[in-house]
């Protein structure tokens, strides 16, 4: 080997492990809480002996070890290494790793055309909402240094696609502890809410590492739908990360300013911009009737769409809005729906709620997500004590568990 190739590759080596020296804050972090959930601290013990002795060893890098050997210890330790570690360390150490192949996955398929790549794009400029790019896609510099691709991040890749290649396997590794202790929290994160973790991580590997612990704070503090997520965000840039903030910027405008390029990402693709929230609980009511343009009506007895899932309930029971908006209809309007109340939250979405017993709120009111608008009941066409939800996009009604998961109610059984 030319020892010129050997300069080049002790370069490469130094530039790695400076950047591992500064990672240690967030792996000693990450490490602590994560290593609860796998039992794996004997894992964790070794991984850091390895590196600390991989790190001395540097320091006399002539003397004590060659590339090869230096090579073999990289190699050996990643293999002992759990997952969550590999998932800790920096960008190519441990490119071997992979991970468990679950759906979340799908959002970082596609490299620079991901829509993980996209979303964070829209937030770091370099990426517009159709997924086209901007000048900064080929070149941009952040603290100092020149980054290509999507990210700003350090990669020294050679084009922006390898760079966003590189960047994306990085946030999924990074990302998946979090996502595996949101599940062990017993929340299930949507879309919008896995793109804000991954767009945080890429701001922050620390302040995302903190993501679900700060998640699970807010929704205890009865934070709902986007206020849950931009509460997170903010909560885990202030605790780990506030020294990053921009110039003249607060977290709170930063963190709010890119949760709303993702959301034009999805808008773009025909989503909804906004994360909603049920409005039951699992324990309030069942699911008794299904979304079914073929459904006999139970008084009709003629076949007539139903474009809505039923949840049957007691009287009386609350019932809350999936999402903000404006109040467009409060009453009954004699089409069989008894009292409903129709909801516009914006980007052609609507909600209606109906067959109550008493309507909460009135015509031209502006409600909160979560906020009770009305009781349930059996008023107009109806059998017994349900909530009849629909969701209208641009006017047609859509399946409502294509934007809300009722599988933990009782009965559900809808596709």
């Amino acid at each position: 080997m030319e020892s010129t190739d050997i300069a080049k590759q002790l370069n490469t080596i130094s530039d790695r492990l400076e950047r591992i020296e500064r990672q240690q804050g967030a792996i000693a972090k990450s490490n602590k809480r994560i290593s609860k959930q796998v039992g794996a601290v004997e894992d964790a013990v070794t991984w850091q002996a390895l590196w600390n002795d991989a790190i001395l060893c540097f320091v006399c890098a002539t003397t004590c070890f060659t590339v090869a050997s230096l090579d073999w210890i990289v190699n050996n330790s990643c293999s002992l290494l759990p997952a969550w570690g590999r998932a800790a360390m920096p960008f190519e150490i441990c490119d071997g790793a992979t991970t468990e192949n679950v759906s979340w996955e799908s959002h970082f398929d596609g490299g620079s055309d991901s829509l993980a790549a996209i979303a964070i794009g829209v937030s770091e400029g370099t990426r517009t909402a159709d997924g086209g790019t901007t000048s900064a896609f080929n070149g941009h510099y952040d603290s100092g240094y020149l980054n290509l691709g999507t990210f700003s991040y350090i990669h020294g890749a050679s084009s922006p696609q390898e760079a966003d290649k590189v960047q994306i396997r990085r946030l999924k590794s990074q990302i998946e502890p979090e996502l595996l202790e949101l599940e062990q929290l017993g929340i299930t994160p949507d879309t919008a809410t896995i793109l804000n973790l991954a767009d945080l991580t890429n701001q922050s590997p620390r302040a995302g590492a903190s993501f679900a612990e700060y998640l699970k704070r807010c929704q205890d503090s009865g934070k709902v739908g986007d206020d849950l997520i931009l509460c997170a965000r903010i909560a885990s840039f202030e605790g780990d990360a506030p020294g990053l903030a921009a110039v003249g910027v607060t977290i709170e405008h930063d963190q709010s300013r890119r949760m709303k390029a993702i959301a034009s990402v999805l808008s773009a693709r025909g989503a909804t911009t906004t994360t909603l929230a049920l409005p039951l609980s699992p324990n309030e009511a069942t699911v008794s009737s299904c979304f079914d343009p073929d459904r006999l009506h139970p008084v009709l007895k003629v076949v007539r769409p139903h474009l809505g899932i039923d949840l049957s309930g007691a009287t009386g029971t609350p019932i809350r809005a999936i999402a903000s908006g404006t109040v467009v209809t409060a009453g009954d309007a004699g089409d069989g729906f008894g009292y409903k109340v129709v909801i516009d939250h914006g980007d052609g979405l609507e909600s209606l709620y109906a067959h109550s017993q008493q309507l909460m709120v009135k015509q031209g009111d502006r409600v909160s997500q979560g906020q009770v608008i009305a009781l349930m009941g059996t008023t107009g066409l109806s059998t017994g004590s349900h909530l009849h939800l629909e969701i209208h996009r641009n006017g047609t009604p859509e399946n409502p568990i294509n934007y809300l998961d009722f599988k933990g109610f009782d009965g559900s059984s809808c596709k």
